[in-house]
């Protein structure tokens, strides 16, 4: 098993399959372990057996209408922030918009640049001040929130931030990562150097972190050690091109993420050798065996999932069974649940480090109501949701405005995560 995180492997062609055979920590990185969990967690609320929280049904109507208004009111965004940015990489990689950096890349390593910004894309989705707002040069549209986050993230990836070769600026690499500097990243998020933004500097680390993750795992990171890697791994690419008929299973790129980045993660969470990284001790979460009273969320894990489906399926990669990742666990939907009085604590509720019992079984509550949401939620919505993902159409920008609009302020109480979430990997 370890051997197929080493350097040493030549064609980890099989490594996601392969990754899946190790026993109880294997059991608590499934989608449908999370799923499962987290709804037995909601039933035991609603039947009044949690000690934490209760659950008022009827409050879930005029939240869907919330939601639902939000999205409306988010159009735009959702369809920008992500989809453009693909875009964008084409017109720039591609020979009509050509702009000097890349001239007629092979179809393959189009699909790698995506891989490589998508990824990025993900773990650059922050805020790094509170009103910040993002200037593009080149059409001077003004941008904030995760809209801003995702563009500038890109001129980022485009201006070689992420690349230790300044031939190769759009790509993202080890060394580019080990070595990234916070001064370059303040720049590119158009902050001023003299200013400190600790959200920056953790971002800054943890970057480096991934880093380090990817330059000891050349056998799934290939040669380049970049996360597109992932791509030639789960598709069978080799050197240009793949096969038109490939497909991939968005079960095996979650998996192969949670095992080959486990490393980092802070928390102790282990089963012998294996991180568990984004799961928490929780007695009432019930399972078999060593996974009795773990509760798996994942959020990161499936936010990158989330993420490089985009980007396999705009190479022209298909990628089935998208439905069986989970809602994740996001911050400001956890709080809009609680400020919307569906979920009420039992006793005032104290902000807490994230792997507190009462936590833990927040954001579990928060991924089994925001799959019930979804089918509500949907009706009121026109065809262009039906396909797209519960976890994009209610992502954390439509919690945001949704707690924003519900609220009726923009204070920090309202936007603060009812958790202590300092570490971007949680």
């Amino acid at each position: 098993m370890t051997a197929l995180l080493n350097e040493d492997v030549i064609n980890p062609v099989f490594a996601a399959a392969a990754l899946r055979d190790d026993g109880a920590a294997g059991q608590l990185r499934n989608p449908h372990e999370i799923r499962k969990r987290a709804r037995a967690l909601l039933a035991r609320a609603r039947a009044g057996e949690s000690g934490q929280f209760t659950v008022h049904d009827a409050a879930l109507k005029d939240l869907t209408e919330t939601l639902t208004d939000a999205i409306r009111r988010n159009r735009q965004e959702m369809s920008s922030s992500d989809a453009d940015v693909h875009a964008k990489l084409d017109r720039l990689l591609g020979p009509a918009g050509f702009t000097g950096r890349i001239e007629k890349a092979e179809r393959a390593e189009h699909a790698r640049a995506h891989v490589d910004l998508a990824f990025v894309t993900v773990l650059l989705q922050f805020e790094p001040e509170v009103d910040w707002e993002y200037h593009e040069s080149s059409t001077g549209q003004v941008s904030t929130g995760l809209g801003g986050a995702a563009l500038a993230a890109f001129d980022a990836f485009t201006g070689g931030v992420f690349s230790s070769d300044p031939a190769r600026p759009c790509q993202v690499d080890a060394d580019g990562l080990r070595n990234l500097s916070g001064e370059a990243l303040a720049r590119a998020f158009q902050l001023a150097l003299s200013r400190q933004s600790r959200r920056l500097e953790d971002r800054v680390a943890f970057l480096r972190r991934i880093g380090e993750t990817l330059s000891r795992q050349q056998g799934i990171f290939g040669p380049g050690l970049r996360p597109a890697g992932l791509f030639d791994s789960l598709s069978g690419a080799e050197q240009h091109e793949f096969a038109p008929t490939a497909e991939v299973g968005a079960h095996d790129i979650l998996i192969t993420l949670l095992m080959t980045l486990s490393p980092i993660w802070p928390a102790e969470n282990t089963f012998g050798e294996h991180r568990l990284g984004d799961c928490w001790r929780l007695p009432a979460a019930r399972g078999s065996g060593l996974t009795d009273g773990w509760m798996p969320l994942h959020r990161l894990g499936q936010a990158l999932t989330y993420g490089l489906v985009r980007a396999f399926e705009h190479a022209g990669l298909p990628v089935r069974n998208i439905e069986a990742l989970t809602p994740l666990a996001e911050p400001d939907g956890s709080g809009l649940l609680m400020d919307a009085g569906v979920l009420k604590p039992r006793s005032r509720w104290v902000s807490s480090p994230v792997a507190d019992p009462a936590v833990v079984e927040l954001r579990a509550l928060t991924v089994a109501l925001t799959d019930e949401l979804d089918a509500p939620v949907r009706r009121g919505l026109d065809d262009a949701y039906s396909a797209m993902p519960t976890a994009v159409m209610l992502g954390p920008e439509v919690w945001r405005s949704a707690r924003l609009f519900h609220g009726g302020k923009t204070s920090q109480d309202v936007l603060a995560a009812p958790w202590n979430d300092e570490d971007p990997a949680l």
